[in-house]
């Protein structure tokens, strides 16, 4: 009787260890689990920081600018297209007078404003035949000084042109103010090359360059 005890006593034993074991296996798969994920979850987040801290400034902020008036078209369009298309002038003088028929000129300008900018195009009396184009800020309503722009604005007029250094058939100028040089009055857009007092042909861009 006292050996059937020692044996079911000894079999308790066994499965108490052996149950305890289980038990602490399953706790720390349970853990081990835990850390693994929050692991994972923690890789996840400072991912996303890093991929976000990465990126390009120019996604974050990015405003698109777009062509008002397509400069490279218009050069080669005829006076009688512009009113149709950007209304009537907004010029005192629109047609040529009587004076300026009389003393021969041979030019004249037309002025027109779309979304805050302007064009002054000058074109050949005789043929209707555009000789030049220029881009401006603002209208022609507003004080002189409110129109000219910066440095820093020069490439969003360019755009508002649709004027690039990589464009072929024009050349551009951007003309600065004699009060003030370290501004410009607008960009000047013509078929044929600009050039100095001596006959030398100008870069495009910049009166200084």
């Amino acid at each position: 009787m006292n050996e059937e005890q020692d044996k079911k006593s000894i079999y308790k034993k066994w499965w108490f260890w052996v149950g305890g074991i289980i038990v602490l296996f399953i706790l720390i798969s349970a853990l081990g689990g835990g850390d693994e994920s929050n692991t994972n979850q923690a890789t996840q987040i400072q991912q996303q920081q890093q991929a976000e801290s990465t990126k390009p400034a120019s996604e974050e902020n990015t405003e698109t600018i777009t062509t008002t008036f397509d400069i490279p078209v218009l050069l080669d369009k005829n006076i009688s297209y512009f009113t149709p298309v950007f209304g009537e002038p907004v010029n005192e003088n629109p047609e040529p007078t009587d004076i300026a028929i009389q003393t021969g000129v041979e030019t004249w300008i037309k002025r027109f404003e779309k979304d805050g900018y302007a064009i002054a195009v000058t074109y050949n009396i005789n043929s209707g035949k555009v000789t030049e184009i220029f881009l401006s800020k603002g209208t022609y309503a507003m004080p002189l000084e409110e129109t000219w722009i910066t440095k820093n604005e020069v490439n969003d007029l360019l755009k508002r042109g649709n004027i690039s250094k990589e464009g072929s058939g024009y050349y551009y100028r951007f003309m600065w103010p004699i009060q003030d040089k370290n501004k410009y009055t607008g960009i000047v857009v013509q078929k044929e090359p600009f050039t100095g007092f001596e006959g030398n042909q100008l870069c495009n861009g910049y009166p200084d360059c």
